[in-house]
C-alpha cells in the first residue's frame, strides 16, 4: 500500500501537472509522413495529410494476393525535438490476421475498428490483391492511456512484413509524426 506522503506526491503530480494539460489539449494533429513499400507485393503507397492535420487518405494497391500471414510492427515514440532524440512508449508486434481474426489486444484492436469504419480493410486473412482505401481516417487517441499524451511531438512507426525464417520481408514501412497540442 502507497504511504500517504506518496499518495499525495502522486495527487499533486496528477492534478497540477497533468491534468491542466489534457484539459487545455485540442488533440493530435499529423505533422510529416515518411513511406516505402516494396514493390513485389504493392503496386502503390500513398498517404495524404488532409488540410486541419487531423486525419488521413490512404491508398493502397496490393500486386498479388498473400501468400503468407502478414505482420504489424507498431511502435510509439515520443520526440524530443530540441534533441531530435526518440524515446519508445510502447512497441507491437502481432500477426495480422489473429488481429484481424480474434481481436487481440484492447489497444491495437480499437485502432483496427477505425480502419474498418473509414475504409475497406479486410476482416480475416488472405489479404487479395486489388485496392483498398481509408478515407478521413481519423488519429483516434480514445484508447491512449491519458499520461501518455501530454502536449509534445510523437512518431508512429508502421511496419507491415512478411517473417522469412530469421528475416522480415518489407512490405510497407511508414513513419508519422504527430503533434498532441
Amino acid at each position: 500500500m502507497l504511504r500517504k506522503t506518496t499518495r499525495q506526491i502522486i495527487l499533486f503530480l496528477l492534478n497540477s501537472l497533468i491534468l491542466p494539460q489534457l484539459i487545455v489539449s485540442k488533440g493530435l494533429y499529423a505533422v510529416s509522413v515518411v513511406k516505402s513499400f516494396n514493390t513485389h507485393y504493392l503496386k502503390e503507397y500513398n498517404v495524404h495529410i488532409n488540410p486541419g492535420n487531423d486525419s488521413l487518405d490512404i491508398y493502397l494497391k496490393i500486386a498479388k494476393t498473400f501468400d503468407q500471414i502478414p505482420w504489424l510492427s507498431l511502435a510509439l515514440n515520443l520526440k524530443d525535438t530540441a534533441t531530435n532524440r526518440s524515446r519508445r512508449l510502447l512497441q507491437y508486434d502481432v500477426n495480422l490476421c489473429d488481429l484481424l481474426d480474434k481481436g487481440r489486444g484492447k489497444f491495437l484492436t480499437a485502432w483496427i475498428h477505425n480502419f474498418w469504419r473509414y475504409g475497406n480493410l479486410p476482416r480475416s486473412c488472405p489479404f487479395k490483391e486489388g485496392v483498398y482505401y481509408w478515407n478521413n481516417l481519423t488519429l483516434d487517441t480514445r484508447n491512449i492511456p491519458p499520461f501518455l499524451m501530454l502536449p509534445s511531438h510523437y512518431e508512429a512507426l508502421i511496419k507491415i512484413y512478411f517473417k522469412k525464417r530469421s528475416k522480415k520481408e518489407m512490405i510497407s514501412d511508414t513513419k508519422l509524426t504527430m503533434e498532441w497540442k
